[in-house]
């Protein structure tokens, strides 16, 4: 079944008070939570609109769904966030229920969910089995992202909102058991001294912290706007390499890109000067930067402070070219 997005998804994070199953421990008492999810803030736009006042049904991919499953089971076993409950021996309930479910794309119901007092965020909710039942059981909270698109089927003017969930941090690859293994396996590597150990575990250590700082302060690409976290990297000003220790792990050495701008960036070919505007380099050809769609000496928001300025400074200076 073919569909087009109308409008691109937009992102919001599983909270602990939205699941079923996989509840955390926070202090001594366990939450009941609450059925409804949240979607965004008020002032970003009229989500009714958004959701044409929900004539029109969401819809998961069990593709989707099982690919989820897939890539939280490490997390599933090895639990490194603090659930009331072993929830290991669930992943494999969750799996089964998704391999019985006969079609790929699963449809329900939803509304909104606000009550009179919610005037800055906005709620909704489904009271249909996969939703209310299964999605909110096998998802684990903080560590998961809802995606949700606007999107329209193939010879049809009916729409549908495409709901696609995905881990944002606690893969395997980036785990935090995995990583506490690796730098438990450098420090007891005898062939290493004890200066590059330092500086392997910083790195290791480092990358993902770092990287979640940027997100946190930016949560979008300072240029595209773009805001799945699935695409975005972390860029350094003031090139690792060429760091001082403390300047590594500063989040003002950071800003945050799409691959192709961060690429850019280290290279050499844009910059910013001290109020944020953008310095495009003599180096690209029009046409190149016509396509990459940038234009010299746009002014955007980088959280600008001291550290910040020194380091596009020096950004400027020693790797812009000129």
């Amino acid at each position: 079944m073919e569909y087009k997005i109308v409008v691109n998804g937009i992102e919001t994070k599983i909270a602990d008070s939205f699941v079923k199953k996989n509840k955390m421990i926070r202090g001594e008492k366990r939450g009941h939570g609450e059925a409804r999810l949240y979607v965004g803030s008020n002032k970003r736009r009229d989500w009714n609109s958004f959701f044409e006042n929900f004539r029109f049904k969401g819809f998961f991919k069990k593709s989707d769904l099982l690919d989820y499953l897939e890539k939280s089971k490490f997390e599933y076993e090895v639990q490194s966030q603090k659930y009331w409950k072993d929830i290991k021996d669930d992943w494999f309930t969750y799996k089964k229920q998704l391999q019985d479910l006969e079609k790929e794309f699963i449809y329900f119901t939803f509304q909104d969910a606000n009550s009179v007092g919610d005037k800055a965020r906005f709620y909704i909710r489904s009271k249909d089995e996969i939703f209310e039942d299964l999605f909110r059981s096998l998802v684990l909270p903080a560590i998961t992202s809802l995606s949700i698109a606007k999107v329209k089927f193939d010879n049809s003017e009916e729409l549908a909102f495409y709901f696609y969930p995905y881990l944002h941090s606690h893969e395997k690859f980036n785990h935090p058991v995995r990583i506490r293994k690796e730098i438990e396996k450098i420090r007891k590597n005898p062939n290493l001294t004890e200066k590059v150990k330092i500086r392997l575990i910083r790195s290791r250590i480092g990358q993902d912290w770092f990287r979640e700082k940027v997100i946190e302060e930016f949560g979008r690409c300072v240029i595209s706007k773009i805001d799945d976290e699935r695409i975005l990297q972390a860029s350094h000003i003031k090139p690792w390499v060429e760091c001082k220790d403390g300047e590594r792990l500063d989040k003002n050495n950071g800003l945050l890109f799409t691959p192709t701008l961060h690429k850019l960036f280290d290279l050499g070919f844009i910059s910013f000067d001290e109020k944020g505007l953008l310095r495009v380099s003599d180096h690209i050809s029009e046409a190149n930067i016509k396509k990459l769609n940038l234009e010299n000496l746009t002014l955007y928001n980088l959280n600008m402070n001291k550290k910040r300025a020194e380091y596009l400074e020096f950004h400027r200076k020693e790797k812009f070219k000129k």
